[in-house]
């Protein structure tokens, strides 16, 4: 009985440092990320706002975290990184150019050609059969591609915070278990 009454109260105490540090990590999580995202995208007038989308997905990420990675192991949030990290990558590296269309004339029904490009442009003629298009296409600054990429996956920024926060807290806290389980 003794053994277990000295017990109890260690591990509440390795149960407070798990908390105080999960609080920190969330803290510098969602301020760098939010610094971040600010920074790669060029749009510094929006950083509250930001704080406040990091802040409430870290704190939303945090509770999932710790109600489905029960076993504490290291695997799955390693995994859900390097996901998150070749999916960004990925569509970073097949974002270079910016294309569109611009209307340069029109094919009227009767296949008279005009050079006019709005409403109205073969209305004697029968109308517009269809319209001529020129494309155009610039290559994008790494500027506007990172800010093309988190304007489609910005979802997915929580995952580097609450991943990295997992395994730190892993290798911070995991020298009382050595084992691998997953």
């Amino acid at each position: 009985m003794p053994a277990q009454a000295s017990k109890q109260p260690q591990q509440n105490e390795g149960d407070k440092k798990r908390t105080e540090f999960r609080i920190w990590a969330f803290i510098v999580a969602t301020i760098t990320s939010a610094l971040g995202y600010c920074f790669l995208t060029g749009s510094w007038s929006g950083i509250i706002g930001e704080l406040f989308i990091f802040g409430f997905a870290y704190w939303w990420g945090m509770i999932i975290a710790s109600l489905t990675l029960t076993s504490r192991s290291i695997v799955y949030p390693i995994l859900a990184l390097l996901s998150a990290m070749i999916i960004i990558t990925y569509s970073f590296n097949k974002t270079t150019e910016y294309k569109w269309e611009e209307r340069i004339g029109a094919v009227a029904r009767d296949g008279w050609i005009s050079h006019a490009t709005g409403r109205g442009a073969a209305s004697h003629h029968g109308g517009v059969d269809h319209w001529i298009m020129q494309s155009h296409s610039r290559a994008l600054s790494e500027q506007e591609r990172w800010g093309s990429v988190l304007t489609r996956f910005w979802f997915l920024l929580p995952v580097f915070g609450i991943s990295s926060a997992l395994i730190a807290e892993h290798c911070v806290f995991g020298k009382e278990k050595r084992t691998l389980r997953i």
